[in-house]
């Protein structure tokens, strides 16, 4: 079929598929802008022609038509030309002021970005490829104590464990093959040498090219969030432990109770002297069990604090007393105290009870030598410390023994729970026990109880007026909760 004007048709609609679409704003602006520089350039085009005319006619008595045609044909050219001038500086004037705003707009963006990383929370730093800082933000000096001028310029393994090391070497790799590493829990040092738990991500960092030229690394520090799980877990754990050896204490509590009454009924119908003795022995092994199902009990179900004010003192000396049977023959025993009362609120029976447990266990640690109790006055805290020239522990050792059921003591000699429930009480108490032991020379134990300068024990006995009125405080303690450090 033939187009209007006898040329062959046009395959309009491949040729503007072959383009990306044009909307009908864009097309009616293109419009109006090439009719407005025909109109700008028919118009200038015009007024030249009007001046040669002009020209021409002021010239009438000398008028040639050949002359004017010259004319027409010199000036409209350049009337053109100056309207295109015009149009194109005109055009250029706001391409340029486009292109600034753009690049305005462009350093604001990068100066929000920079203010951005900066002010983050988190640790941001940049790095090349083989591992020297580039870039530190203030995130990073308050995660690892370093400030930007000590860290920029220095290795990344400025802030990496030794036994990390690999782990570096194996994450640099990853980084140079454009791979990117997310959600690492690692570990990392600080500047004062504490190691820190922290979750990192880090990504490759390309140029305009495409090219590798370092990494980026977002880094958080999650020490204190490990640490709440962990006592979270611990916690449950104890408390799962505390509920079972409550349950077992319960069901082993009755049949002991039937040993002991039936074996008390046979002793006194019996006069033989062999059959005496093994029922001794028989009653002797079923206070041991007693013994054993009461700390399991106490271990789950420890009860509540009677806190009330006592002399510290008084306490101490009273737990030695208690404490003597078991010091053995060639140990010493030797307690220093002041001069005066030492005031404070807690439960008397409990510190007692703690004092008693860990005396026994210095006196069954020494051979020969001391055994030495004295109190002392620190800032915040009472401290009684019982010390002792025994056997002492090696450190993995000392790890562990307030964990519950751990025992270094023969098989039937102990059940693990004493200082377990010892730490337990005192930890109620808001204060704690530390342990320093060295092996083959001894160790120490040092029980912390929080000061209370405000209180005075007193020796009066209650009023008859007093006697509807509330009794001590009574702080629960938790079952089975695992001990730390206030």
């Amino acid at each position: 079929m033939m187009a209007a004007n006898g040329s062959e048709p046009t395959d309009l609609a491949p040729s503007r598929a072959k383009g990306p679409p044009r909307g009908p704003r864009r097309r009616s602006r293109v419009s109006m802008r090439a009719i407005g520089l025909w109109l700008v350039v028919g118009g200038l085009s015009a007024l030249f022609a009007l001046i040669a005319v002009a020209v021409a006619l002021t010239q009438i008595r000398n008028f040639q038509p050949m002359q004017l045609g010259v004319a027409l044909l010199f000036l409209a050219p350049i009337g053109g030309a100056i309207a295109a001038i015009v149009l194109y500086a005109r055009s250029m004037g706001r391409a340029t002021i486009e292109r600034t705003q753009a690049v305005e707009a462009a350093r604001g963006s990068q100066a929000a970005l920079a203010a951005i990383v900066e002010n983050s929370d988190d640790a941001i730093i940049g790095k090349t490829l083989d591992g020297r800082i580039t870039t530190w933000n203030r995130g990073a000096e308050r995660m690892y104590g370093y400030t930007a001028s000590e860290a920029i310029g220095q290795p990344i393994s400025l802030i990496i464990p030794e036994d990390r090391r690999e782990e570096l070497a194996q994450v640099m790799e990853r980084l140079r093959h454009g791979e990117a590493v997310h959600h690492l829990e690692t570990t990392r040092v600080r500047k004062d040498g504490r190691k820190i738990d922290a979750a990192i991500t880090i990504s490759p960092i390309r140029d305009a090219s495409g090219r590798l030229v370092g990494a980026a690394t977002i880094a958080r520090d999650v020490t204190a969030q490990n640490e709440l799980q962990r006592r979270l877990l611990e916690s449950e754990r104890w408390g799962s432990m505390g509920r079972i050896a409550s349950f077992v204490a319960h069901e082993i509590n009755t049949p002991l109770t039937n040993i002991s009454l039936l074996t008390a009924s046979i002793a006194r119908r019996t006069q033989d002297p062999d059959i005496q003795t093994r029922l001794g022995k028989i009653a002797a092994q079923g206070k041991i069990a007693a013994s054993i199902t009461a700390e399991l009990l106490k271990f789950g179900k420890p009860g509540t604090l009677n806190v009330v004010d006592v002399d510290l003192t008084e306490i101490v000396r009273a737990a030695v007393e208690q404490a003597e049977v078991y010091r053995k023959d060639g140990v010493a025993s030797r307690l220093e105290l002041g001069d005066g009362p030492v005031p404070c609120r807690a439960d008397p029976l409990r510190i007692q009870e703690v004092l008693v447990n860990l005396l026994k266990n210095a006196y069954e640690a020494t051979s020969k030598g001391t055994v030495r109790v004295r109190t002392e006055e620190q800032r915040d805290f009472l401290a009684v410390i019982i010390s002792d020239t025994g056997t002492g522990m090696p450190p993995d050792v000392q790890k562990h023994i307030f964990e519950p059921f751990f025992t270094t003591k023969k098989k039937g000699e102990g059940t693990g729970l004493g200082l377990a429930l010892s730490k337990n009480f005192i930890v109620a108490h808001g204060g704690d026990i530390l342990v320093a032991s060295v092996e083959g020379k001894g160790s120490s134990f040092t029980v912390l109880l929080p000061r209370n300068l405000g209180s005075s024990p007193s020796s009066e006995a209650p009023r008859p007026e007093d006697a509807d009125r509330p009794g001590p405080p009574q702080i629960p303690v938790r079952a089975g909760l695992s001990p730390e450090s206030p």
